[in-house]
């Protein structure tokens, strides 16, 4: 009986650390860029845009976060970091480079979490 039960327990633990559940996923917001809060104004191309909110999202089953970034003109960025962890109880921070117009030019850095965290 003991071994069943062990068996079912090990059994629920690992299902739930590979299911993409919430419990495996922790989101955190943009709340700096380039060490100033948001919303933040950036060069791009000839003129300006303003980075007006986004998310940073990891996933502890896969190691990857997705983040998106949103900007003025109802512009949107996405994408991924890699080998990704974080909790939430901690910032996170990233370099990124949007690619320039209509998003802003060269890279930045991205501070997510809490302001003064």
């Amino acid at each position: 009986m003991m071994k069943l039960l062990l068996g079912c327990v090990l059994g629920l633990t690992l299902a739930a650390c590979n299911e993409p559940t919430s419990f495996n996923r922790r989101t955190l917001p943009l709340a700096l860029v380039n060490d100033a809060p948001i919303p933040v104004t950036l060069p791009s191309g000839a003129g300006t845009v303003e980075v007006i909110s986004g998310t940073i999202q990891s996933n502890l089953a896969t190691g990857i976060c997705n983040w998106t970034v949103n900007l003025s003109g109802g512009i949107s960025r996405t994408g991924t970091v890699p080998e990704c962890v974080f909790f939430l109880d901690q910032n996170f921070s990233v370099t990124l480079d949007m690619g320039g117009p209509p998003a802003p030019d060269g890279p930045h850095l991205y501070e997510f979490g809490v302001v003064g965290g």
